[in-house]
């Protein structure tokens, strides 16, 4: 997260899925059309992409400590689109 190497300032290695499917066609003396289907992280994987670190020394005990934050990302969603072409 801040480039220090320090172990508690590490985001854990995570893994999501995708999945994409397009159809097409034509209308009768029309236009063409095209239909896609984007379902994204299709296995609801909790994981965050990015984040902040805060190191500091506590006055009072002279520790160093460390705030962290994460960005989470979605979980599963999808898109749809629609397209004609005249």
């Amino acid at each position: 997260i801040d480039n220090t190497g320090n172990e508690l300032a590490t985001l854990p290695a995570y893994n999501f899925t995708n999945l994409r499917a397009m159809l097409s066609g034509q209308f009768k003396a029309g236009p063409e059309w095209n239909m896609n289907l984007t379902l994204r992280n299709i296995f609801n994987q909790k994981y965050a992409s990015n984040a902040w670190a805060y190191g500091y020394i506590d006055e009072s005990s002279g520790d160093v400590s460390y705030l962290l934050g994460l960005y989470p990302q979605a979980g599963t969603n999808y898109l749809l689109g629609f397209q004609l072409t005249f």
